[in-house]
């Protein structure tokens, strides 16, 4: 705290010495050393290893609270495997809690099918809309995957599509999770 004033420093450090010396006040300098001891403030830094092994907890702890949470719609019956399932849900847990996920993976593996599930758990779970931007050349396939998976709500733009209409052109693009333009 900076003070200048002479008079407010003077009844600043007369509030501070009557509280410290009055006589009801207890001294819990030893117990304000023992919390800052344990806190991430303590002169001993925390090893790395302890700090990754309670990162994983609880990353674990957040992919199953998805894993147990979100269930995959019927539509799908067993086109997911396993991996997949767990993928979609994780990401529906994060996209609750955070607002929004990333799903990545190498070519093959099946992302075009788990972000349309991770969709339709999100309409089905979170009441949210679908916006899908693409390459023009993909437009069709996913308006074949929002119809045979039952996404009514799913709006396809291309990319070429959004830099056109004026409302998206020179960044003025307003485009909001769950919310369609």
């Amino acid at each position: 705290m900076d003070v200048t004033d002479h008079d407010a420093c003077q009844k600043l450090a007369r509030w501070f010495d009557e509280r410290w010396n009055d006589k009801w006040c207890l001294d819990i300098s030893e117990e304000v050393a023992n919390i800052i001891d344990q806190s991430w403030a303590r002169p001993v830094p925390i090893p790395p290893h302890h700090i990754y092994v309670k990162m994983a907890y609880h990353l674990s702890q957040e992919a199953r609270e998805g894993i147990v949470r979100y269930g995959i719609p019927r539509d799908f019956g067993t086109q997911l495997f396993e991996f997949q399932e767990k993928a979609v849900k994780i990401a529906a847990h994060h996209v609750q809690k955070r607002g929004g996920v990333l799903l990545a993976d190498v070519v093959g593996l099946g992302k075009t099918l788990m972000a349309t599930a991770l969709a339709r758990v999100l309409t089905d779970e979170l009441l949210l809309e679908t916006l899908i931007l693409c390459p023009l050349n993909l437009v069709t396939m996913w308006q074949d995957y929002c119809h045979n998976y039952r996404l009514p709500s799913c709006k396809v733009l291309s990319y070429a599509t959004i830099f056109q209409k004026g409302d998206y052109a020179a960044g003025r693009c307003d485009l909001h999770l769950g919310r369609l333009p």
